[in-house]
């Protein structure tokens, strides 16, 4: 039977502050609203003015890991986008006496999914395509007061001198060769019966293009081929449908781990040599 993972407490109102997202100095807005104390409710309200695609939803067990984090090792995230998922991670360590540090990692430039799914749900942000988003997620998580560190560029040239990981939190690498990267970087840090795992894109495969779909499972393929190295953590709340996550129990060695072999199919091969064509012709 699977652990079970409950969003930390959120104490009594005391001052309302209110934060939207994306306000230009943080400090002086703060100041001028008379918020010395921030209770974390209002980090809560703070919190849900993020633009998410799947990390608000997500709140109360990615807060509830994160709380449990034992003193001395690091959250790890892989795919900040704007924030949604750091800032709920950022609340659920907020009450902690030591400090948790979160390294979060992310292109931090408005790709074309990015800004066409901005340009539908969230147009008052402006985002315009290759924007550098990173100074404005960093100004949105000020509040939260937290150790947050930001890694810009491409996962695939990242490597990690960070120590013990006690948290890492998957919603970056849906592909193989990324997705190895991640493990062979990261999965070494893990500790066996403390590490838990949140893999956001579980699922992700069950809604793909049926060409797609051996490609897109190596996250569910992987824990599947290695189940005696993890158990299922339950949730308390029904997370969005792609999410799992994993408690890390038994070493793995990550260094001899191969790469993930992925079957082409013949309309996965179609599509590809389409989407070549497609650039030729300047049509993507």
């Amino acid at each position: 039977m699977g652990a079970s993972v409950l969003a930390s407490p959120v104490p009594a109102v005391r001052k309302r502050c209110h934060f939207p997202f994306g306000v230009a100095g943080i400090r002086e807005y703060l100041r001028a609203q008379g918020c010395k104390g921030v209770p974390v409710s209002d980090l809560l309200e703070h919190a849900s003015s993020f633009p998410s695609m799947g990390g608000t939803m997500n709140g109360p067990l990615l807060r509830g890991l994160a709380a449990k984090v034992p003193d001395g090792l690091a959250i790890v995230e892989l795919g900040t986008w704007l924030g949604a998922g750091t800032a709920q991670l950022a609340i659920g360590v907020s009450d902690r006496p030591v400090p948790v540090t979160i390294h979060s990692y992310d292109e931090f430039r408005v790709n074309r999914t990015d800004y066409a799914w901005a340009g539908i749900h969230h147009p008052e942000l402006g985002l315009g395509l290759g924007q550098d988003t990173r100074a404005m997620v960093a100004a949105a998580l000020a509040p939260f007061g937290q150790d947050v560190r930001l890694h810009a560029g491409s996962i695939l040239e990242k490597r990690w001198t960070g120590g013990p990981i006690g948290l890492f939190v998957d919603d970056l690498t849906k592909t193989p060769i990324p997705f190895h990267h991640a493990l062979v970087t990261f999965g070494p840090s893990w500790v066996p019966g403390v590490t838990a795992l949140v893999l956001m894109d579980y699922f992700y495969w069950k809604k793909a293009e049926r060409w797609r779909r051996d490609m897109l499972r190596v996250q569910t393929s992987f824990i599947e081929a290695h189940a005696s190295h993890f158990e299922p953590i339950d949730f308390d709340y029904a997370p969005i449908p792609s999410t799992r996550a994993f408690l890390y129990t038994r070493e793995l060695d990550f260094a001899r781990l191969p790469p993930f072999k992925v079957r082409r199919t013949l309309d996965g091969r179609a599509a590809g040599a389409m989407r070549r064509v497609r650039r030729l012709l300047g049509w993507a």
